[in-house]
């Protein structure tokens, strides 16, 4: 009877959930997104298991595997059938913002001169018609030109006047397409004595 006793302590300590029993595979977020989510994977202890998420902005869960998640440090505790505890954390990191536009061959865009004083030339090719808002501004985001183009599959050649307003120096010259992805490209405007 005494073995029998000492076998069953020791299966039920054998049998616990213990912290490197618990994995996780992690789907970042989108940017500005809330998409992430993370599959917790139990690998001891005996079922039936109870889960308790923490995380950022409040968030709590009970449930194994969570998602709709915005980045940060998501913690679970996890007890057992038998109460073996065991815990985790794991970060939902944020992937890198689009900043190219699908329709448009990135290789394939020039903007010339530059710089560049009364005029200036943007030659590219495009995927499908579409309509493009060209967006000017200065280096601390003040917007000073915005003027939408319909463009044709194929090579695409706009001129674009610059008006005496311009300011000299760096500006951003902002592409963005009807999804709303951008592409953008530094120029510097001068201005010519007359």
């Amino acid at each position: 009877m005494r073995n029998i006793f000492n076998f069953l302590i020791l299966v039920l300590i054998s049998n616990n959930i213990l912290a490197d029993d618990l994995s996780a595979t992690i789907t970042n977020a989108s940017f500005g997104s809330t998409d992430g989510s993370i599959v917790l994977n139990i690998d001891g202890g005996v079922e039936p298991f109870t889960c308790s998420w923490t995380g950022p902005d409040g968030f709590v869960s009970t449930e194994q595997n969570i998602s709709d998640l915005t980045p940060g440090e998501y913690c679970v505790v996890v007890n057992d059938f038998y109460c073996g505890i065991a815990d985790l954390c794991v970060t939902v990191e944020e992937k890198d913002p689009e900043v190219s536009i699908q329709n448009i061959y990135t290789d394939n865009i020039q903007v010339y001169p530059n710089p560049f004083a009364k005029q200036l030339y943007i030659s590219m090719i495009t995927a499908e018609s579409n309509e493009y808002i060209f967006q000017f501004s200065d280096m601390s985001g003040k917007e000073i030109y915005s003027k939408s183009y319909l463009l044709h599959a194929g090579e695409n050649n706009l001129m674009i006047s610059i008006s005496e307003a311009f300011p000299s120096g760096n500006l951003l010259l902002k592409v963005t397409d009807a999804d709303d992805k951008i592409i953008t490209k530094q120029i510097i405007h001068i201005k010519l004595d007359n």
